[in-house]
């Protein structure tokens, strides 16, 4: 009788309820994505196509380099890693692949995620990196400058001694800085650009560089939210 009790009770429990899809915060048609493959190493950008809210999520298949005895990037068996920002959050979450479509376009169906992780810029308003980017600090034009952090509302660059003249090696605050960015595109669409206008707040030297911080006319959304999609650790679950 005992064992027959236990018998039914790990069968009310095999037999409950699946668990409910996740509540995605899916933002528009047309939104960057950043996709992580275990077949390809490296990151690859797709763009939004739709959804089927708790069922599924189309992509654009990225266009990109194949190595050698692959045919795509990734295959209906392959599990993604999937990420974006919405409304200045970081969403990310795995989802498998369901189905490949060549016709009338490269799309890629994933399936609808049990479970995200989310986190909000504003949470860690500073974010590193390593950019080039070119313009004019003052009258004096530069092409080696690199954005070495970013936030919302400005950025620091570090700016080669040697691209400018020995008398002009000091940066007063208040001098106006313009520089653009060149980000990388999604699938088959063109390199968006940052502009990054503001003026100095701040400068400090450090071994044959400027270090100056900028504060920007007008918050650098685009480049902040490209940052934000593969600098943001994400803690995944380990079922999809």
């Amino acid at each position: 009788m005992m064992a027959e009790t236990e018998m039914r009770s790990a069968a009310a429990v095999s037999d409950g309820p699946e668990p409910e899809p996740a509540v995605i915060p899916m933002p528009p048609v047309g939104t960057r994505i950043g996709l992580e493959s275990a077949l390809m190493s490296g990151r690859l950008w797709s763009t939004l196509v739709g959804h089927l809210e708790g069922q599924l999520i189309v992509i654009e298949t990225p266009e990109t380099d194949i190595p050698v005895g692959m045919k795509t990037p990734f295959s209906a068996e392959d599990i993604l890693t999937i990420r974006f920002v919405n409304d200045g959050l970081v969403v990310g979450f795995r989802a498998p692949v369901l189905r490949r479509l060549h016709s009338p376009a490269q799309l890629t169906v994933v399936a609808w995620p049990k479970k995200i992780q989310t986190h909000g810029l504003r949470e860690h308003p500073r974010i590193s990196c390593h950019l080039p980017c070119q313009g004019s600090i003052g009258e004096h034009a530069v092409q080696r400058a690199m954005v070495r952090d970013v936030s919302l509302c400005g950025c620091q660059l570090r700016v080669p001694y040697e691209d400018f003249p020995p008398e002009q090696r000091e940066f007063s605050p208040g001098t106006h800085v313009d520089l653009e960015v060149e980000i990388p595109a999604a699938s088959g669409g063109e390199r968006a650009r940052q502009r990054i206008a503001g003026k100095i707040v701040a400068f400090d030297a450090q071994e044959g560089y400027a270090m100056i911080r900028v504060r920007s006319e007008e918050p650098l959304e685009v480049l902040l939210e490209f940052l934000s999609t593969f600098t943001t650790r994400l803690v995944f679950p380990s079922d999809i």
